[in-house]
């Protein structure tokens, strides 16, 4: 696999609230971890940092994604966090069989680029605490070489109109030059910016946060 970011902090603030990791296991599996803390500013990212630290901590100790919800909505919780939980998005990918699994708690939309599909898997659960872990939905995908996986929080997701999202993104993808994930984040991310500042050439003021990540499957098992 490879994979690709690009981030931007909100005008008049000198540090994003949105956090992420990229975590492979010795299980053969590659994990991305997404959060987007609520507001924006040093608080938020204290908090959706806090929430991706902790979900790394568990899940390399071996906790299954269940297992590992239950005990981050314990001590969310438990630390009063009530009124600010961030959002958690999480893309885990066997790296032997290129089965793919997703966990969405109040995250933005994640597009999946297959051959010439584009496939939208959209949040079915609310925010950590608000839903019990047992109801909570796990998405899977079967995915295979060149096939490509984009997540972002709402910063960028909302600028893009639902109608146009999957034609748009096929389009960038159908480009020429544009296979690299890390070209293909910024690219993503500056045509957010094209249209939050509806195609001016200066982006002047940026309204929240905004995080992309790119992953492709480079190579798949004979």
């Amino acid at each position: 696999m490879s994979t690709g970011t690009a981030s931007m902090t909100k005008s008049g603030e000198t540090i994003s609230g949105d956090n992420y990791s990229f975590l492979q296991g010795r299980d053969g599996k590659m994990r991305a971890l997404l959060s987007d803390g609520v507001g924006s500013g040093e608080e938020a990212c204290r908090d959706s940092g806090h929430l991706v630290d902790l979900a790394e901590k568990y899940m390399e100790a071996g906790f299954d994604k269940k297992q590992m919800l239950g005990v981050l909505e314990g001590i969310m919780m438990g630390n009063a966090m009530e009124n600010r939980i961030p959002t958690l998005d999480l893309c885990e990918i066997d790296l032997h069989t290129g089965e793919c699994e997703f966990v969405k708690l109040g995250s933005a939309p994640t597009l999946i680029k297959y051959d010439r599909i584009m496939d939208e898997i959209a949040s079915e659960n609310l925010l950590l605490g608000y839903e019990k872990i047992e109801n909570v939905s796990v998405i899977s995908r079967q995915l295979k070489e060149d096939n490509y996986i984009f997540m972002m929080t709402d910063g960028v997701s909302d600028y893009f109109k639902e109608e146009q999202k999957k034609e748009l993104f096929a389009k960038m993808l159908g480009s020429k030059g544009y296979s690299d994930p890390t070209v293909l984040a910024n690219h993503i991310m500056n045509k957010a910016l094209q249209l939050s500042a509806g195609d001016s050439a200066e982006h002047k003021h940026i309204r929240d946060d905004m995080t992309v990540l790119v992953l492709k499957i480079d190579k798949t098992a004979d």
